[in-house]
C-alpha cells in the first residue's frame, strides 16, 4: 500500500499561488519524508526522459492511480516514449494520483499537483491526457484536476483559453460518456497515430508550431486504395481543416474541439453531441450539433504492429512496480470470442511482431534496463503463430546469461502440444489458466472452448514440468449460471489439487482469482444484468464450502468495487454529477477494496436523483439506444446480439484466426485480419498484411441461415 489511511475529507480546498507555481519543487522537498514511499513523487529515474519547454507543446500524460500501478501499464509506457522520442517539437511528461498522505501535503501547503519530470504544475502545461484503464478511477480524475488547479467541468465557452486541453484515452475511454462533463475530448482506440496528430493540431492552435507541421498529415498523392497490399498512412480530414491552416490559431476553445471532432480520426468530444431522452430514461438519441462532427466515431488501430514503435529505453523506477520486469508485447487483439470479454471484442484484428523483431527488441531492453526476465505479453499468447520458433530464438540468444522467459497468458489446448518443449529455460514459478468456470455448460454459454479434459491434462503437464504454482481466474455470476455450474468449478478445482498431492508436489499452490462478472459494453453480455448481491453471495458461500484442499487459495473480489464498475461501465452523461458528488464527499481509489466506500456513492446516487438499479441490474432490450453506439470498434452491433443469443442456445462460435481459417463476418474489416489464411506462419511476409479477397470460414453460410432461428431464440428468451 503506497499511503496511510489518512481522510480525505476535511482537507482544505486547494489555493494556488504564484509562489507555489515558481517553484514547486522546493516547496515538496521538506515534506516528502513525511509521506510513505516518497521516491514515487521525485521522479530522475533512469531512462527518464526531460526536455526543454521552449518551442514545444506541453503534454502531460496522467495516471489516476498510483505510481506503482501506472508505471507498470504498457500503453502508459509507450506513448510516454514515443511522443519524447519521435516527435523533437512535443514534449511529454508524468503525473500519477497522489496518495492520502501526499494530497494532504498537497493541500494543507497550497502545493499544485505537478509533473514528475521536471516538476512543472499541470495548470501550465498545453494538455493533459488521462489513460483510463477501469471504470474506478474516475474519482482519482477529478481529484487530479482539482489538486491541479483546475475547474472540474469542461465549459468550453467559460473556460480560460490558457487553460490546458483535457483528454483521455485508454480502455476506459471507449464508454466515454460518464466523464463528459470532465473531459473535452476522447482519442478512441491507439493512440500511437493519433495522439502526436491532436498534439500537432494543439500546438497550431496554440501558435507554438508553424501551420506547415500538419502537412505530413495529409494522405500523399501518389497513394492508390486500389494497391491493396500499400499501407495507408494516418491522415487528418483536411476537408474540416481552414484552407488557411494559419487560421486555427484564430478559433475560440469550442470551435478547436469541434474541429477536432471533424478532422481527428478516433476523436470523440462530448459537447459537439446533443443527447435526448424518452419518459422511461433511456436515451432516445445522441446526434452531432457542428457541421463535420460524424455520427458515429470508430477507434483506432495500428496497421502494423511489427513496424510499430515500441519503446527500448524504458524507465527504471526507483520503487517497487507491478510489471518489474523487461515487457515485450507480441500480439494485440484477440479472435477467441470469449462473450464477457472486452478486450477481445474492440481490440481486433490480431496483429503480431516477428520472433526476430521480438528478440531484437528484447536484446535491446536487457541492455537498456539490466532486466533479467523478460515477459511475453498479449491477450493469449498461444495465438501467435510463430510463438514455438520465437522462444527457441529467445532461448538461443540468452543462452548462459541467467535471463528467463515468462509466458503469462497461454491458451491450454494449445500449451498441451509444445509446453515441455519450451519449458526449458522458461521462468517455472507459476502458470496462469483462465477457465473461467469450472462448468462444461456454462463454457458453452460465454464461448470458452476448453474442455474439462483440457485443463485437467494442462496442469498435469504444467506439474510434470516443475511448476510449483498454477494461477486460475474464474467468475461468479456469468448469464444462466445455477448452483449446479458452482459445484462443478469446486469439482475442478479439487480434482487438480488432489492431483498434484498424488504425484508428490506437497509444495504445489493452486491460486484461485474469482471475479464477479460485470456486463462490458461492445460485447454479447452487453444487454444483460449484472447479478443481484444475494446470488453472488450465496454462490461465492458455497464454492468456499466446497473447498477441500488446504493448497487451494481462493480469493474473490469484493462486491463493492464491482457494484461501481458496473454503474459507469455502461452508464451515461447523467453520472456525472453522481461522480462529482460521490468525489466531493471523499471517494478516492476506488480501485482499492480498502478504500471503496459504497456509502459515499450510494449517497451520492440519492442526491443526484440517480437509480443506480437502472444502469447496473435492468436488462436492456434489443433496440435500446446504448451510451457508446455512437462509437465504432469494428465488432457490429448486429454480430454481438447473435452471439448473446448463441449463449443461450450453448452454441460455440469457432475462432476465426490462423487455428481455424476463414471470416464469419463479426463487422471488423476482413481484408486487415488473418482469417482464411492456410499457412499463418507465413502472415509476416508484407504481401500479406493487407489482401485483395476475402476467404470465409466453412461455417459462414451455416450461420447465415440460421437467422430466422436466432431471432425466435432472441424473442424467446430476451426483451425488446
Amino acid at each position: 500500500m503506497p499511503g496511510d489511511d489518512t481522510a480525505h475529507c476535511g482537507l482544505p480546498p486547494l489555493r494556488l499561488n504564484k509562489a507555489a507555481m515558481e517553484s514547486v519543487l522546493e516547496k515538496v522537498k521538506p515534506h516528502l519524508l513525511s509521506v510513505k514511499t516518497p521516491a514515487q513523487y521525485m521522479g530522475g529515474e533512469v531512462n527518464a526522459i526531460r526536455k526543454d519547454w521552449g518551442g514545444r507543446v506541453r503534454f502531460a500524460l496522467c495516471f489516476p492511480d498510483t505510481y506503482a500501478i501506472g508505471m507498470s501499464n504498457q500503453g502508459f509506457r509507450i506513448l510516454y516514449h514515443l511522443v519524447n522520442e519521435c516527435h523533437d517539437d512535443l514534449l511529454c511528461e508524468r503525473a500519477f494520483a497522489p496518495w492520502a498522505d501526499m494530497e494532504g501535503v498537497l493541500r494543507q501547503n497550497a502545493i499544485p499537483l505537478y509533473s514528475l519530470d521536471s516538476y512543472q504544475p499541470l495548470r501550465d502545461f498545453d494538455v493533459l491526457g488521462f489513460s483510463l484503464q477501469n471504470e474506478t478511477s474516475y474519482s482519482n480524475l477529478l481529484n487530479m484536476l482539482d489538486l491541479a488547479g483546475l475547474p472540474l467541468r469542461r465549459d468550453s465557452n467559460a473556460q480560460p483559453a490558457s487553460d490546458p486541453i483535457i483528454i483521455a484515452g485508454g480502455t476506459g475511454a471507449l464508454t466515454p460518456e460518464p466523464l463528459a462533463d470532465f473531459v473535452d475530448l476522447f482519442l478512441l482506440g491507439e493512440g500511437e497515430d493519433v495522439l502526436p496528430a491532436f498534439l500537432h493540431l494543439v500546438g497550431v492552435w496554440r501558435s507554438r508550431l508553424e501551420p506547415a507541421v500538419l502537412e505530413r498529415y495529409r494522405l500523399p498523392a501518389d497513394f492508390s486504395a486500389k494497391d491493396v497490399y500499400t499501407e495507408k498512412p494516418f491522415v487528418l480530414r483536411f476537408a474540416a481543416l481552414p484552407d488557411d491552416l494559419a487560421a486555427i490559431r484564430a478559433l475560440t476553445r469550442r470551435e478547436f474541439l469541434a474541429m477536432c471532432a471533424a478532422a481527428l480520426p478516433g476523436c470523440y468530444v462530448p459537447s459537439a453531441y446533443d443527447v435526448t431522452y424518452y419518459d422511461d430514461g433511456t436515451i432516445s438519441a445522441m446526434k452531432p450539433n457542428a457541421p463535420g462532427v460524424p455520427a458515429r466515431v470508430k477507434k483506432n488501430a495500428v496497421a502494423n504492429l511489427n513496424t510499430t514503435f515500441y519503446p527500448t529505453k524504458q524507465i527504471l523506477p526507483f520503487v517497487e512496480v507491478v510489471q518489474d520486469r523487461v515487457t515485450i508485447e507480441v500480439m494485440r487483439g484477440c479472435t477467441e470470442g470469449c462473450r464477457y470479454c472486452q478486450a477481445g471484442m474492440i481490440d481486433r484484428p490480431q496483429r503480431y511482431r516477428t520472433p526476430e523483431t521480438v528478440v531484437k527488441l528484447a536484446e535491446e531492453l536487457v541492455r537498456n534496463t539490466g532486466y533479467n526476465e523478460i515477459s511475453l505479453l498479449s491477450l493469449s499468447s498461444s495465438d501467435h503463430p510463430q510463438l514455438v520458433p520465437m522462444i527457441k530464438l529467445l532461448q538461443a540468444r540468452f543462452a548462459g546469461e541467467h535471463i528467463s522467459v515468462a509466458l503469462p497468458s497461454l491458451r491450454v489446448d494449445q500449451q498441451l502440444t509444445y509446453l515441455p518443449g519450451l519449458t526449458k529455460n522458461v521462468r517455472k514459478s507459476g502458470l496462469t489458466l483462465a477457465p473461467e468456470t469450472g462448468s462444461e455448460r456454462l463454457r458453452r454459454v460465454i464461448n470458452k472452448t476448453i474442455t474439462q479434459h483440457d485443463l485437467v491434462e494442462g496442469a498435469r503437464a504444467a506439474l510434470s514440468e516443475g511448476y510449483k504454482t498454477i494461477k486460475f481466474y474464474m467468475m461468479i455470476g456469468l448469464p444462466t449460471e445455477t448452483e449446479d455450474d458452482i459445484r462443478e468449478s469446486a469439482a475442478l478445482l479439487n480434482l487438480i489439487a488432489e492431483m498434484a498431492r498424488q504425484m508428490k508436489r506437497h509444495n504445489f499452490t493452486l491460486n484461485v482469482t474469482v471475479s464477479l462478472f460485470v456486463p462490458k459494453a461492445f460485447t454479447p453480455f452487453q444487454w444483460e444484468p449484472m447479478c443481484d448481491r444475494e446470488t453472488l453471495e450465496r454462490h461465492t458461500k458455497l464454492l468456499r464450502s466446497l473447498i477441500k484442499h488446504r493448497s487451494i487459495r481462493l480469493k474473490v473480489h469484493h462486491y463493492n468495487t464491482s457494484w461501481l464498475e458496473a454503474l459507469y461501465s455502461r452508464g451515461d452523461r447523467r453520472l456525472g454529477k453522481v461522480t462529482e458528488l460521490a468525489w466531493r464527499k471523499g471517494a478516492r481509489f476506488d480501485a482499492w477494496e480498502e478504500c471503496c466506500d459504497l456509502n459515499l456513492w450510494h449517497a451520492a446516487c440519492a442526491e443526484a436523483g440517480v437509480d443506480a438499479d437502472f444502469y447496473i441490474h435492468r436488462q436492456r432490450g434489443e433496440q435500446e439506444f446504448l451510451p457508446w453506439d455512437m462509437i465504432s470498434v469494428g465488432t457490429n452491433k448486429q454480430f454481438l446480439w447473435d452471439e448473446r443469443v448463441r449463449s443461450r442456445l450453448e452454441q460455440y462460435t469457432k475462432d476465426c484466426s490462423g487455428h481455424t481459417p476463414g471470416c464469419i463476418a463479426c463487422g471488423v474489416d476482413p481484408l486487415t485480419c488473418r482469417t482464411g489464411l492456410e499457412q499463418p506462419q507465413d502472415e509476416m511476409d508484407a504481401a500479406m498484411q493487407r489482401r485483395a479477397k476475402v476467404l470465409y470460414a466453412p461455417e459462414f453460410k451455416e450461420r447465415l441461415a440460421q437467422k430466422t432461428a436466432l431471432v425466435a431464440a432472441g424473442a424467446k428468451h430476451f426483451v425488446k
